[in-house]
């Protein structure tokens, strides 16, 4: 896709599921791509293109010292797009569940929330100097309405989609030119769904429409039967929150 060529895009998550497939589609559509992720080893992995087209940060976003450290290492990558596909999600069922494991849910509001609004917040002022800049953000269907056994994970994802949308409103009138693009998918083949669900989508197949949302400047990327939730949505939110429940 020749609309990435000039493009270095900050990808976090970027050492599996969608932001490995990401990373690897996009360094063939000619951008520069900032892969980051906690493990040294499953960097070590990562390939794309070209070594040239990628960029290796080990980074532990989960806290604000390790995001600072992140965006100073990339301060002269000139950062024209961001793609925040870090998430961590851990089955809660109270009240043994939020007890046994108390530090689960920090975890949880650090990368799934705190992370990507403090490292778009800190790349805005560069961001707005590029002609075709984008903040992307892998929410959930879940963001909706929550599920059952995942109470901190849902709550981050919808905290995530009202900040995309709130940004949105600003950068209409302070940089009209940056996109806001949420992703809203529904189950991913990935390391984090492992053993749940079926019918899921392949990472390859959600990477491959999120680069076309941004390409068609899309706000919202409904992906799979995501997009059939969307709709019940509309219809019936009752209905769309006992389907997610």
């Amino acid at each position: 896709m020749p609309h990435f060529a000039h493009h270095s895009i900050l990808i976090t998550g970027a050492t599996g599921g969608i932001g490995r497939a990401l990373t690897r589609a996009l360094t063939e559509a000619g951008a520069l791509v900032i892969a980051t992720g906690r493990s040294a080893q499953a960097l070590d992995r990562l390939t794309g293109a070209s070594p040239e087209a990628l960029k290796k940060i080990q980074a532990d976003l989960s806290n604000a010292e390790g995001r600072d450290a992140l965006l100073a290492q990339i301060q002269g990558y000139h950062v024209s797009g961001i793609i925040h596909a870090a998430g961590v999600q851990f089955a809660q069922n109270i009240p043994e569940g939020l007890t046994k494991h108390p530090r689960q849910s920090e975890l949880e509001l650090a990368l799934n929330l705190q992370a990507p609004i403090h490292l778009t917040s800190a790349l805005l002022p560069t961001l707005a100097q590029h002609p075709k800049p984008f903040v992307s953000a892998i929410t959930s269907s879940l963001a909706l309405a929550p599920k059952r056994d995942a109470p901190t994970y849902c709550a981050t994802k919808a905290g995530l989609r009202h900040y995309l949308r709130a940004l949105r409103y600003q950068c209409a009138d302070a940089i009209p030119q940056l996109l806001v693009n949420e992703v809203l998918p529904a189950l991913v083949d990935t390391p984090m769904t492992a053993g749940r669900g079926t019918g899921k989508d392949s990472p390859d197949k959600v990477a491959t429409q999120i680069l076309r949302g941004l390409v068609d400047q899309k706000s919202e990327t409904w992906i799979g039967k995501a997009r059939l939730l969307r709709g019940i949505n509309r219809i019936s939110p009752s209905l769309a929150a006992r389907i997610l429940r």
